[in-house]
């Protein structure tokens, strides 16, 4: 399922949600309501949530580090949730996920409207 919504201050990631490391999302100065700095200070939200068998605890734990692959990895280099971080980072948002096993997973993306 991909949802997306408009807030009208900065969301913040629920309980156990794993927040990317370089997230800006709990940046200094933002307080949770502000935007950031920019335009109207609304915030868009994209989220991003599957049925699967979900992510474990140590999963979660190295979800954005860089070159972590998952146990059942195809060939992946373990780059693309780290790409995806800084680049929402640059943008002034965050990435984070929560999941739980045999419950799914999702990802949410959080970036200013403006």
């Amino acid at each position: 399922t991909i949802s997306a919504n408009v807030h009208p201050g900065r969301p913040v990631p629920g309980d156990g949600a794993v927040v990317a490391e370089s997230s800006t999302w709990n940046t200094a100065g933002d307080g949770g309501g502000g935007g950031g700095g920019k335009g109207s200070g609304e915030w868009v939200t994209i989220c991003v949530r599957d049925t699967g068998h979900g992510l474990s605890a140590e999963q979660l734990r190295l979800i954005f580090k860089s070159f972590a692959t998952g146990e059942a990895s195809r060939g992946g280099t373990g780059l693309g949730l780290t790409v995806c971080q800084r680049l929402l980072a640059d943008a002034q948002g965050g990435l984070w996920c929560s999941s739980q096993v045999s419950s799914g997973t999702e990802f949410t993306i959080i970036l200013p409207r403006e």
